[in-house]
């Protein structure tokens, strides 16, 4: 059976993509096959599935072993505040009814307020974070946007709990993680492949080997990030 997937058309180029890979690590983790294939402001994933809820109950899976780690969210959120994030039995839950698969369908945006509305469209599922709404885990374009006006006056912009995970899941799949310089002059560099092709699970999971490989690769000592690409596709051609 056929099954097809797309990323809700966020806004946030970053996050469409890490919702993407989120899924793309969730099929690979089931076992079925797949392609991704990108499209404007979103992505398409097509499953050949036996049962789609094999995909619902992969991702419980992954919630209780890896996304309840306060490790992985480490980038955008403070320590105070990891507990709102990491997987609890209480979130999971309240995923467990949901239709994992049918949020997923084609999205159309019409009437959409960005100051009320989760920006993946989804309605009557918890926020991701409680209250906290986008972090940089999810995508590196959120902030607290000003009111119209009231310059004084901020809010948060929002995920759903289902689309916030997944985006965290893509994120420690797929993005590498590139030390630079020694000691206190130590940094790092995020690099978040965004497909301009369709990927194939062959070619996903070679991506998803190779992040694994490189993770907390060093390249060298500083260098300007206008030769960073470069200077990495060199060392590690």
């Amino acid at each position: 059976m056929s099954l097809t997937l797309y990323t809700p058309g966020t806004g946030f180029p970053d996050l469409e993509a890490k919702i993407a890979y989120g899924l793309a690590r969730v099929g690979i983790e089931a076992g079925h096959e797949f392609e991704m294939s990108p499209e404007s402001g979103f992505y398409k994933i097509n499953f050949e599935v036996a049962d789609s809820e094999k995909l619902k109950t992969t991702f419980i899976l992954i919630l209780r072993r890896l996304l309840s780690s306060d490790r992985l969210f480490n980038l955008g959120v403070k320590a105070k505040d990891k507990k709102n994030y990491s997987s609890r039995e209480e979130i999971i839950d309240k995923i467990k009814p949901i239709d994992f698969t049918s949020l997923f369908n084609l999205r159309t945006v019409s009437g959409f307020n960005n100051k009320k509305d989760l920006f993946c469209g989804h309605i009557g599922i918890p926020k991701f974070g409680g209250s906290s709404g986008l972090i940089l885990i999810s995508s590196f374009h959120a902030g607290k946007p000003y009111e119209r006006d009231k310059r004084f006056a901020t809010f948060n912009q929002s995920l759903c709990t289902i689309c916030g995970y997944l985006a965290v899941l893509g994120l420690y799949s797929f993005t590498f993680n590139i030390q630079m310089g020694k000691g206190r002059n130590r940094k790092y560099v995020l690099i978040l492949p965004i497909p301009e092709k369709k990927l194939t699970k062959e070619e996903l999971m070679a991506l998803f080997s190779s992040q694994k490989t490189l993770h907390n690769f060093w390249l060298s000592n500083l260098i300007p990030l206008k030769t960073f690409t470069i200077g990495l596709f060199a060392k590690v051609p």
